[in-house]
């Protein structure tokens, strides 16, 4: 009986989690899909999603870096990063142990458009 009430306790948790963790995968979606509709700047992204981006822009040493990291991966992975790096001079990303957001931005510095790719 005790066996049982803790598999079913570790069940319940680990359902709550995965819960929690798509709402938060939601908001964080749909903060990323505003940020783009309303074309904020790079500085107020970064501000909004509390993160610290790394910056690769075009014509520096770190866009050679995102290149470097393309020509790693399989050809047909990151489809969307890879159209836009021709597209945008600015791509902004930050990292966890769960996932990837790459940021796209103009050259007025403003967010077009974005990716999350999981880890």
């Amino acid at each position: 009986m005790i066996r049982s009430t803790l598999v079913h306790a570790i069940l319940w948790s680990s359902l709550l989690a995965g819960a929690c963790m798509m709402s938060a995968d939601a908001r964080y979606i749909a903060e990323l899909d505003s940020i783009v509709k309303e074309h904020a700047t790079e500085q107020q992204a970064a501000e909004r999603l509390q993160l610290k981006f790394e910056v690769y822009e075009r014509g520096k040493p770190s866009w050679d870096s995102l290149q470097a990291f393309l020509l790693r991966e399989p050809a047909d992975s990151f489809a969307k990063l890879r159209e836009a790096v021709s597209k945008y001079p600015r791509i902004l990303y930050h990292t966890t142990e769960w996932r990837m957001t790459w940021v796209f931005v103009d050259e007025q510095g403003l967010v077009r458009d974005y990716l999350v790719s999981s880890q």
